[in-house]
């Protein structure tokens, strides 16, 4: 991703806000998001370290302020924030619930508040996303991998690329491995291409 002032400066303010609380910064650098985060996770497992938890912030991503008390707070196997994403003229939320009334869809944006309680999840983009070590020791390498494999037609990639994303990968790992993903709707995060469209239709 192409070097963003405004991203480097908001993210800079929330890991001196969270100083005491982190161990160490994984930074890595490459176009392909698998490679990064299969790195990433070897890197945390290796590294001898008292660390408790993984903390997964995409390049083009801001955490709320108070994200990682919230996401701790849960005490969960895997808490995330809420991304918005934009996809044809309307945005949503980057996870989808264990509800199936919702299909194969995202959350559309004005369905999840402030207010809004901890959802159970299948999927979730890792835009932001904290994870327990002993999950990532119980789960296989790779841990992200993408699955067009499964797709058959040029047609039906196109359609459904967000679905073969290595990021659904991961959480189908995790859902076999019996562990449980949990969205915070009060972790909103910013989400940076040529505008935060977190404030998008809002």
């Amino acid at each position: 991703m192409k070097h963003d002032r405004r991203i480097a400066f908001e993210l800079a303010k929330f890991l001196a806000r969270h100083d005491s609380q982190i161990a160490n910064v994984i930074d890595v650098y490459g176009t392909d998001g698998c490679i990064n985060r299969n790195m990433i996770i070897l890197h945390f497992l290796a590294e001898k370290s008292d660390a408790t938890h993984l903390l997964f912030v995409d390049a083009d991503t801001v955490p709320s302020k108070n994200a990682i008390d919230l996401l701790l707070g849960m005490n969960v196997d895997i808490a995330c924030g809420i991304v918005p994403v934009y996809k044809a003229t309307k945005t949503f939320w980057n996870v989808m619930p264990v509800d199936e009334s919702v299909a194969e869809g995202f959350m559309p944006k004005d369905s999840l508040t402030l207010s809004s309680k901890p959802l159970l999840v299948r999927k979730a983009g890792p835009a932001c996303m904290l994870i327990k070590r002993n999950v990532l020791e119980k789960l296989s390498f790779p841990y992200f991998r993408n699955d067009c494999e499964k797709i058959g037609s040029v047609t039906n990639f196109l359609m459904r690329l967000p679905y073969t994303a290595g990021d659904f990968y991961f959480c189908e790992q995790i859902m076999k491995a019996g562990f449980e993903i949990w969205a915070q709707p009060k972790v909103r995060c910013g989400h940076y291409s040529t505008l935060n469209t977190l404030h998008i239709n809002s």
